[in-house]
């Protein structure tokens, strides 16, 4: 009857260690989730004449998600658009190094790649009616509280 209860205790001991262990990887998870969750706004300036100010860029990683606001524009236009217009949400891949993602507007069909290391935003636009391809890189800083 000895050996029995030794076997019995054992094999809970295997249960409990294992439940332990399943509880930690649901708390990683958790606590990962949670770190993801947080959005991440930019401050970009594509350092274009007809660009009045520096505009936002919402990166929301939890929903896979970006999306541009504008600050204003000097009246020949440019992107992102007029003065308080915003674009998006886009559907985003994001990984450790880059997000990326693509606008499919009227005009023309733009491709951005978001450079987390360098807080960069390369852009590549096709033109739809007219031939015609442009590149461009914007400069950005995490907008975070400065004091």
């Amino acid at each position: 009857m000895g050996k029995d209860m030794g076997a019995v205790t054992g094999t809970a001991g295997w249960a409990g260690a294992a439940r332990r262990l399943l509880l930690g990887i649901a708390a990683l998870l958790v606590t990962s989730t949670a770190a993801l969750a947080d959005p991440t706004t930019l401050i970009c300036d594509t350092h274009e004449s007809n660009q009045a100010g520096p505009f936002t860029v919402d990166l929301n990683e939890a929903q896979s998600t970006v999306s541009f606001h504008s600050s204003g524009l000097a009246p020949s236009g440019g992107y992102p658009g007029t003065s308080g217009v915003t674009r998006g949400p886009f559907p985003a891949s994001f990984n450790p190094n880059t997000i990326t993602f693509a606008d499919d507007s009227p005009d023309a069909v733009s491709t951005y790649i978001i450079n987390r290391v360098a807080a960069t935003v390369e852009e590549t636009d096709v033109g739809k009616a007219v031939s015609m391809t442009w590149h461009s890189v914007w400069t950005c800083q995490v907008g975070k509280a400065q004091f």
